[in-house]
């Protein structure tokens, strides 16, 4: 019994104090020849009538007294115009048998975050703040570390500058961009914009940073990206991934939408909160924002993946598929 323990007798003794001036108590009795053989502790608030504490004299335990009472407390609900009898807590069969409706209670913990690696690998600069600006803005935020890898420096995106010129400003702008996102350190391979190979040289650099790094979330374009070098730099990750010892810690990669939408989601974040970081970010690249409006088209994506896939999250969100 509960009972039997005096800090639980001090309990009740006090909830039925302050239960006895609310009007909600209701304790009820079976009574049989004289004796008590059931009784119910309860509450009936605001047209909810409780079930919380029945008890019986298990000698009479053959004669069903749990099924009287709970007959009795059904007929006192009835007659007290109660609109709903809650069994409470707890999955005991007898309720399947009277319940018309199941509540799932969910428990949530509140946990300190455990700050983790964030690899990018980003074929060209601004597919990181294109793609996932925003989620790197929240791992940012938590505490994470977050590198960015260039493979090329997208010397091919000058719009009339010559490839040297383009280099420098477009490593310029991935700076200004790392900046307001927060990013720890960005690096450019500088691979040709347009013929990234998943070379062995490449292989074996990347494979090198990972065992470094040990990153535990990597995020790459995905593989049906319209540009080739998109699909390369995918390729390329899942490479190096398959490649890595089985004793190796290996990352779970995300890839992340720029120039074609995905058609599977697994993961999707919401980036309400950093749409207009996510915003400066993209705008920091100019020289690529003035041929095309980069931030009007992307975050319209976002505002479309926030509306028909994060609700009822917030109105933006960045998209993920994992790569098995």
């Amino acid at each position: 019994s509960l009972f039997i323990q005096p800090k639980n007798r001090l309990f009740y003794r006090r909830l039925i104090e302050i239960a006895s001036e609310t009007d909600w108590l209701r304790f009820t009795r079976v009574i049989w020849n004289d004796r008590p053989i059931a009784f119910h502790f309860g509450f009936n608030y605001k047209g909810s009538f409780l079930w919380y504490k029945p008890c019986f004299d298990v000698a009479l335990a053959s004669h069903s007294p749990g099924e009287v009472l709970l007959r009795q407390l059904l007929l006192s609900a009835q007659a007290e115009n109660a609109h709903t009898f809650d069994f409470g807590m707890g999955d005991e069969k007898f309720k399947s048998r009277f319940a018309t409706s199941t509540k799932f209670v969910k428990v949530w913990g509140i946990y300190s975050h455990e700050a983790q690696n964030v690899l990018v690998i980003s074929p060209h600069p601004d597919d990181e703040s294109i793609g996932c600006g925003g989620t790197l803005r929240k791992h940012c935020l938590n505490g994470d570390t977050v590198e960015v890898i260039f493979l090329t420096s997208g010397e091919q995106g000058g719009h009339g500058r010559s490839p040297e010129e383009t280099i420098t400003i477009r490593e310029q702008e991935a700076q200004a961009a790392a900046t307001l996102l927060g990013i720890s350190k960005i690096d450019f391979w500088r691979e040709p914009d347009g013929a990234i190979e998943v070379s062995e040289p490449n292989l074996r650099r990347l494979i090198s940073k990972i065992k470094d790094f040990q990153p535990d979330i990597l995020y790459v374009p995905h593989e049906n990206e319209h540009h080739v070098d998109h699909r390369v730099a995918a390729e390329l990750v899942r490479r190096a991934v398959h490649s890595l010892p089985e004793t190796a810690r290996k990352p779970t990669v995300k890839m992340f939408e720029v120039w074609t939408p995905l058609q599977g989601v697994d993961h999707i974040i919401d980036i309400s909160a950093h749409v207009d970081i996510k915003r400066q970010a993209i705008l920091a690249y100019k020289s690529q924002c003035d041929e095309v409006k980069f931030d009007e088209a992307v975050l319209g994506l976002n505002r479309y993946r926030g509306e028909l896939y994060s609700w009822p999250g917030g109105d933006y969100a960045e998209v993920f598929q994992e790569m098995s």
